[in-house]
Parts: structure tokens; C-alpha cells; sequence
């Protein structure tokens, strides 16, 4: 998460931005996945299990399971 501002000197966190991802990019992840270099996390949420992969400080990649 990282610290934005408001119209006034209150600080407030920001969420990272959620990205909906390519089958590029799910594979790459996929294969950082399976060799360890990334650590998912596992959610449920409103009724929907989702995997969420950290990507960098900013991002965070969400895979919906059907």
C-alpha cells in the first residue's frame, strides 16, 4: 500500500491497483509460482475464491477461480 494525500495535510493508504491479467502474463506468473520466486495468496471473497500474486510495491495481479 502506499501513503497519498488529501485535499487537507491528512494522509490516507492508497490499495494497490488491481490488473486484469493477460495469458502472457498469467503463465509467467504461473511458472514464478510453481518455482517458488512468488508466494501467493489465497482469498475469498463476496462468495469468490481468487489468487492474489504481489507484483512489485504497487500491484497486485488477481486470478479468479471459476
Amino acid at each position: 500500500m502506499t501513503l497519498g494525500k488529501t485535499d487537507g495535510d491528512e494522509a490516507t493508504l492508497e490499495s494497490p491497483r488491481l490488473d486484469a491479467p493477460s495469458a502472457a502474463m498469467r503463465k509467467r506468473w504461473a511458472k514464478k509460482i510453481v518455482e517458488g520466486k512468488s508466494k501467493p495468496i489465497i482469498v475469498y471473497v463476496g462468495g469468490q475464491w481468487s489468487l492474489n500474486v504481489v507484483r512489485g510495491t504497487k500491484r497486485i495481479m488477481r486470478v479468479n477461480f471459476g
